[in-house]
C-alpha cells in the first residue's frame, strides 16, 4: 500500500485522478477537497497488470497521519503545491515529521 499525504489544497487527489485516467499535466480538471480519507487501486509501473492499493488522506488530517503508518505501507507519496509560498514552511514542518517516524523507517519516500 502507499499512503499520498501532504498539505490542503497541494494537489493529492488531481495526482491520482490522473494516474488512473492517464490524463495530460496539461488538462484542467475539478476535485473536491478530501475529508478523511480515499482508497483506491492504480495500475502504474512496468507491471500494470496487479494494482497497487493507494490510500490518500486529506491534508487537515495532519494530526492524525500517524494512525495509517501500518505495516503494510510499502512507500509513501508526499505531495506539495510549489506555487503556494505560504504553504512551503508548513510543509517543510509536515515532511519531516513524516521522515522523522518510526512506522515509515521501511518505506520509500
Amino acid at each position: 500500500m502507499l499512503v499520498v499525504v501532504g498539505p490542503s489544497g497541494s494537489g493529492k487527489t488531481t495526482l491520482i485522478q490522473r494516474l488512473q485516467s492517464g490524463q495530460a499535466l496539461t488538462e484542467l480538471h475539478t476535485t473536491v477537497p478530501t475529508v478523511g480519507s480515499n482508497i483506491s487501486d492504480l495500475r502504474i509501473g512496468t507491471n500494470k497488470k496487479s494494482p497497487v492499493t493507494v490510500r490518500e488522506l486529506g491534508g487537515c488530517m495532519s494530526p492524525l497521519w500517524p494512525v495509517y503508518y501500518t505495516a503494510d505501507v510499502s512507500g509513501v507519496i508526499y505531495v506539495i503545491d510549489a506555487s503556494d509560498v505560504t504553504q512551503t514552511a508548513c510543509a517543510a514542518v509536515l515532511l519531516v515529521e513524516l521522515l522523522e517516524h518510526p512506522q515509515l523507517q521501511k518505506a520509500k519516500c
